[in-house]
């Protein structure tokens, strides 16, 4: 899965995100054979990786914008729960 996340706010850029068996590789640098587009602030995209928002909350209150199959949203957000999990 190929994902590019558009960062708005203070940061501003874009990364892409390739999830394969699980295994994530962040590049800084926008990717347009993706399968996936997300849009997000640089306050919720770090409040989702630090556990403090829910991606699945985020997305339905309309703070990611979101292009692609719902179902690479479900595997990111679960990558991501399991990060934090490994590392508290």
């Amino acid at each position: 899965m190929a994902v590019q996340i558009n960062v708005t706010g203070e940061g501003a850029g874009e990364l892409y995100i390739e999830i394969n068996d699980y295994k994530i590789e962040i590049q800084p640098y926008q990717y347009y054979d993706r399968d996936a587009l997300v849009t997000i602030s640089s306050e919720n995209l770090l409040n989702i990786i630090s556990g403090k928002l829910e991606a699945k909350d985020a997305y339905h209150d309309g703070r990611i914008k979101y292009n692609g199959d719902a179902k690479i949203l479900v595997v990111l957000n679960k990558i991501i729960k399991e990060r934090i999990k490994k590392e508290s």
